[in-house]
């Protein structure tokens, strides 16, 4: 009995010993640097599900959005009204326009006829959050805001 006793307590010291040494750390031992953040591709950014020109029309439509550019981080509050015109809203400085859905792209004019029209795809990434794409390449994060 005296044995059984003195091999488990020793089982014990050296199982508890094994769990001290395992916690302490080495000194001569060097963690890897972390390394910074990826940079997100741009599969990543577009992920979701392209949207068709109604389902355009039916989320975007009468509601204020929130637009960044993802080049210049610029950001824009706009309303798509049901009568086909735009409004941007950049800091003090308003600028009007008009929209329209062709295919499956919306797509805008300035007011201003030496703007031209530009057209993307939008790709939904949640109930609120889009991603317009032009010419295979994400253009702005679109959030709708209030």
């Amino acid at each position: 009995m005296k044995s059984l006793m003195t091999t488990t307590a020793t089982i014990l010291a050296l199982g508890l010993l094994a769990g001290a040494c395992a916690d302490t750390p080495d000194p001569d031992r060097r963690e890897p640097s972390p390394r910074p953040a990826a940079k997100r591709t741009e599969t990543e950014v577009i992920a979701g599900e392209r949207m068709s020109g109604a389902q355009i029309n039916q989320r975007l439509v009468g509601r204020e959005l929130v637009a960044r550019n993802l080049d210049t981080e610029t950001v824009n509050v706009v309303w798509l009204t049901p009568d086909k015109r735009v409004k941007w809203v950049k800091g003090d400085r308003i600028t009007f326009g008009s929209w329209r859905i062709q295919g499956n792209e919306l797509c805008f004019r300035y007011d201003d006829p030496s703007r031209g029209e530009t057209c993307a795809l939008v790709y939904a990434q949640g109930p609120r959050r889009f991603v317009s794409v032009r010419d295979g390449k994400p253009v702005t994060r679109i959030e709708i805001g209030q």
